[in-house]
């Protein structure tokens, strides 16, 4: 692939938009619009991708934060408390994705909400604490390694849909790249 094409160069192949990235060029899809309504569109839907691709049981709904939180504090047996740690990561996940929506609720009614606000505060607090409870999250095989998935929300609550955008597609040519490294090998074999 030609060096001197940049990340982030657009071009239609095929009659469909692409964009290039680190020697790959993929499939491109304009983010939405940079407003609140998107955003929160956005969180629930990889809130739901999130969910389902961790272990069964802690999709603990936001209204159960404390339960979830005395539970986990109590608990003495290290398995049962990595549960608990988990259960509680969930809880904290639905508590910031719920706040964020009534923020948004709240400015459809021409309530506007500052990155200062409390709430604002109390929903990044909320993701922050779940995305640290979350390594003892596991993928529903029993394998650990879901911290980039469990992290996605956070980023798109933390930065803009356009750069969250934008993650994806370095993240998808570097999967292109390491399956093209496994083909090479595979060849070689």
């Amino acid at each position: 692939m030609s060096a001197s094409i940049h990340n982030g160069s657009r071009k239609d192949i095929n009659g469909r938009p692409h964009i290039y990235y680190d020697g790959y060029w993929i499939r491109y899809y304009a983010p939405p619009e940079e407003t609140l309504a998107a955003k929160r569109d956005l969180l629930l839907s990889l809130t739901r991708r999130t969910f389902h691709h961790t272990e069964p049981g802690i999709n603990t709904p936001g209204q159960k934060t404390e339960a979830a939180r005395a539970s986990y504090e109590t608990e003495q047996d290290p398995a049962r408390k990595r549960v608990n740690a988990a259960m509680l990561a969930g809880a904290l996940f639905n508590r910031a994705t719920d706040i964020f929506t009534s923020i948004v609720d709240l400015e459809s009614q021409g309530i506007e909400v500052h990155q200062d606000n409390e709430l604002m505060r109390e929903c990044s607090e909320c993701f922050s604490e779940a995305l640290e409870l979350g390594k003892q999250v596991r993928h529903p095989s029993g394998h650990e390694g879901i911290d980039e998935l469990w992290g996605e929300p956070f980023n798109v609550f933390t930065h803009t849909i356009a750069s969250y955008y934008a993650s994806r597609y370095i993240k998808i040519s570097q999967t292109m790249k390491a399956i093209d490294d496994i083909a090479a090998r595979i060849e070689t074999v």
